[in-house]
């Protein structure tokens, strides 16, 4: 499966999850396009957070290999 969020807007992302559920359960599928929008921006918010804790963790490890190397 393709990664659905990578450059793509809320709205490209909503039409794709529902595009995805709609086919997957048919007539059993009873969401909106708006709901379906309200969980890209919450994937999309997820992904944000995501990249900002790599980059605190990238930054942290960084530094410890720093302290760690002067120590020997």
């Amino acid at each position: 499966m393709e990664v659905l969020y990578e450059n793509r807007s809320a709205q490209e992302l909503a039409e794709k999850i529902f595009e995805i559920f709609a086919a997957f359960f048919g007539k059993e599928f009873d969401k909106t396009l708006e709901e379906c929008e309200r969980v890209a921006n919450e994937i999309i918010g997820l992904r944000t957070s995501f990249i900002h804790i790599e980059a605190r963790l990238h930054r942290e490890s960084t530094q410890l290999f720093k302290r760690t190397e002067r120590d020997y």
